[in-house]
């Protein structure tokens, strides 16, 4: 039970850190666009 809570958490933490890079790549790729 204890296990399985903590893999939850590893895959909320997982999926919020894959959010948050591809949120920071996309800011990253708008203004190199905004340059060019």
């Amino acid at each position: 039970m204890a296990m399985n809570l903590k893999q939850k958490f590893m895959y909320i933490f997982k999926f919020i850190f894959f959010i948050s890079q591809r949120k920071t790549y996309g800011i990253a790729l708008s203004i190199s666009s905004a340059i060019y």
